[in-house]
């Protein structure tokens, strides 16, 4: 099933005419794989055991509750009136141990403005360092009305709010959330009681950590020489944003400070006697993520990538055929590695796919990580992903989980080399001293905003999972 996926990505960059003169249909392959996963996951003896048959209720999620605890469940849907007009709605239910006849609901009604315009207020209040009110105002008082005296907010989000960090909301009384309450994002609530009696048949008892930085986006020329790759043409100069379907001038711009990342948590790691490979600049290559194998910490600092939009089923990005990217949300997200600026910006590339520095979504479901414990995506805009009704985002965070990881620290937007090397020393810090990854998050949380009270710098993580 694995080479069969890796097959099928290999398809994706070829031709159509290529595709029609081997007589090779890529749908019909898509669907054999896509009936094979099901028949592998139904035999799965994880798959029975993840995913029991077993009738979980908000009471059952109650009994875990300790006092200062609440269990909120986000969930985005769309509405059609008796008009036939169409609106997005959230709702949230909440349930705590004080919960009698059934959970409290709370309904936001403008889930357009939420998706729209009040986002992009929080995010620039976010980058100017505003004082931001609204954004608790229109995204959470309902919710923090009903949560007085919680400590401990487990949460499961959807669509927009995957994109925000509640913690970073400014409350009436003049104080970040992240000073009140302890906000734990889970994929569902249902997570509370699968952690718990979660057996782990193989610990993970090795300390290993396999650590990606800095990666050499272009090749100088010697190097495309060594590797047998001619014509490349100097890539364009930089362009900030993306733009419609074109890539055109999209230029990845170097992350000396990552390697200084790296390095510090190799140099820490190993001072506590873990094994630590560290993969810098060349050596920084999506082969090399592709061969790991069950680490206790995968570390990736590099540029993330997320496609909200294809407005066209013509032409291609980054080797994909447009269409194909429209049917497929795993293929717009991706990490980039060594080599991807040559493959991307040279129309006459024929990179093969192991070597295209582009990791996609898609891809990264198939990593060896099942006993891995925690995935660290140190880039930008890593947690993003496609707010679809019903399903949550379809980014890395998912995909990363699917291939086993327990846990993903994950960035959602970029912020500056010095608050990051900070918090993720103290987490580290906290977390081989002997906290649980959660608290060890919390509390680097913290210490970095007693140093950066701006939430835009310590509020750009966020850990989910076990």
């Amino acid at each position: 099933w694995v080479a069969l996926k890796e097959y099928i990505v290999k398809l994706y960059t070829y031709p159509k005419d290529e595709l029609e003169k081997e007589n090779l249909n890529l749908d019909s392959i898509e669907n054999v794989a896509n009936q094979l996963e099901k028949q592998i996951s139904l035999k799965s003896e994880l798959f029975a055991e993840s995913y029991e048959k077993k009738k979980i209720t908000w009471r059952t999620i109650q009994a875990f509750l300790k006092p200062d605890e609440a269990a909120v469940e986000l969930i985005r849907f769309r509405y059609r009136d008796n008009k036939l007009t169409d609106k997005i709605i959230y709702v949230a239910l909440i349930v705590t141990e004080l919960t009698t006849e059934e959970p409290e609901i709370v309904i936001l009604e403008n889930g357009d403005k939420l998706e729209g315009w009040l986002y992009k207020i929080y995010r620039d209040n976010l980058k100017s360092q505003k004082p931001d009110s609204e954004s608790f105002n229109v995204y959470w008082s309902k919710i923090y009305n009903l949560l007085k005296g919680i400590k401990k907010v487990y949460l499961s989000t959807d669509g927009i709010y995957n994109k925000i960090n509640p913690a970073t909301f400014y409350a009436p009384d003049g104080k970040y959330l992240l000073e009140e309450q302890d906000i734990q994002i889970c994929n569902s609530t249902k997570d509370i009681i699968v952690n718990y009696y979660k057996i782990q048949k193989e610990s993970n008892l090795l300390n290993s950590a396999e650590l990606f930085g800095n990666p050499t986006f272009s090749f100088s020329a010697e190097k495309k020489n060594e590797n047998g790759e001619k014509h490349f043409r100097e890539p364009p100069p930089p362009y900030p944003y993306m733009k419609g379907d074109s890539v055109s001038g999209f230029k990845l711009i170097s992350l000396p400070g990552t390697e200084n990342e790296i390095i510090n948590i190799g140099k820490y790691l190993q001072s506590k006697n873990w094994l630590v490979e560290t993969h810098l600049r060349d050596d920084a290559t999506k082969s090399a993520v592709k061969s790991v194998s069950n680490p206790r910490v995968l570390h990736i600092a590099t540029h993330g990538i997320f496609l909200p939009d294809i407005n066209s089923e013509n032409g291609n990005i980054f080797g994909f055929e447009n269409k194909r990217l429209i049917e497929n949300p795993l293929l717009r997200s991706g990490l980039f590695f060594a080599g991807a600026a040559d493959y991307i910006n040279d129309a006459n590339s024929r990179l093969g796919e192991e070597n295209n520095g582009i990791l996609t979504a898609y891809e990264a479901m198939d990593l060896d990580l099942d006993h891995t414990e925690l995935v660290v995506l140190s880039a930008c805009e890593t947690g993003l992903g496609e707010i679809k009704n019903g399903e949550g985002v379809y980014g890395l965070q998912r995909a990363f989980q699917t291939a086993g990881a327990k846990t993903v620290l994950m960035s959602l937007w970029n912020v500056g080399d010095e608050s990051t090397n900070e918090l993720m020393s103290s987490f580290y810090d906290n977390w081989v001293s002997g906290m649980t990854k959660r608290e060890a998050f919390h509390q680097a949380q913290l210490d970095i905003f007693r140093k950066f009270r701006i939430p835009y710098i310590w509020g750009a993580f966020v850990m989910v999972g076990e």
